[in-house]
């Protein structure tokens, strides 16, 4: 369960970081283009600042792709988890579904001696047991 918690919260987190790096990756794209666009400076500083702009956009995208690699690990983590989660229900539900009849045997066998003093035992082993109780 805890497991399943963490997971849904690292998912929470990557799908945020996502977010927030394609935001401000369509930010400094669009600065970009108005730069090449609109800018009316010397064709050195206009080359500078749209050099610096273009690094800025390149080290943004791989921001977004390392994100977006975060956020499919934590999809996959959750998965995991879900599984896990369901395979150890399902098999605690089905141990215990088969266990508590036997367990039922077991005491009925046990402690048959005492409720029937002078009677012949009622239960002579598991499997005529089990056919008494069902």
């Amino acid at each position: 369960e805890q497991s399943v918690v963490e997971a849904l919260h690292h998912q929470k987190q990557a799908n945020i970081a996502a977010d927030e790096t394609a935001t401000e990756l369509k930010v400094e794209k669009r600065i970009v283009h108005d730069v090449e666009a609109y800018c009316v400076s010397s064709p050195a500083e206009l080359l500078g600042l749209v050099q610096t702009l273009n690094r800025r956009v390149f080290e943004l995208e791989e921001k977004m792709k390392a994100a977006e690699l975060e956020k499919s690990r934590s999809s996959d983590e959750l998965v995991r988890a879900s599984k896990q989660l369901a395979a150890g229900g399902f098999a605690g539900a089905l141990a215990r579904t088969v266990v508590a009849p036997l367990d039922r045997i077991k005491i009925l066998m046990q402690t048959q001696f005492i409720q029937h003093k002078g009677r012949p035992e009622k239960y002579k082993g598991t499997i005529q047991g089990l056919s008494v109780i069902f």
